[in-house]
């Protein structure tokens, strides 16, 4: 069964292009990798907001902190972002993140890591990501 609102849904085709990933996106992970969370991390605008499980946090230092404390919890990650793709207004990336126990006797266990980006126009470049990331400075939306 169809609804009335599914009747109305427009389709759109887009081409995309395999890239290198931007430099501020590798940055920005490797900010998480060495737990440093610097200035690389600043990509954030003040008021971003993050979701990540069932945690929701409001302000880029509020989602600095609160990822460091998340990182500093038993373990170390390590993300490699495979494959870029542009298509213009929306972006989408993938790649597989290494997460390291830091108790030896627990597995490493890799994640996909999968973001889709689509660019908003009041945020040229907003990130969507898996880790639902609201307010980058370069505009994208990360779910």
């Amino acid at each position: 069964m169809q609804t009335n609102e599914n009747q109305n849904l427009e389709t759109t085709k887009m081409t995309f292009t395999k890239t290198s990933p931007p430099e501020w996106l590798l940055a920005f992970w490797k900010e998480i990798d060495d737990k440093t969370f610097g200035q690389d991390f600043d990509c954030f605008v003040e008021d971003a907001t993050c979701r990540l499980g069932v945690a929701e946090w409001s302000g880029r230092e509020v989602i600095r902190e609160s990822l460091r404390a998340f990182i500093d919890t038993g373990f170390t990650a390590l993300h490699n972002v495979t494959e870029y793709w542009d298509g213009g207004s929306i972006k989408v990336f993938r790649g597989v993140v290494t997460m390291t126990p830091d108790d030896r006797s627990k597995k490493v266990v890799k994640p996909v890591l999968t973001q889709n980006s689509l660019a908003v126009l009041s945020h040229p470049e907003l990130l969507f990501l898996t880790i639902d990331f609201r307010g980058l400075r370069d505009g994208f939306y990360f779910q």
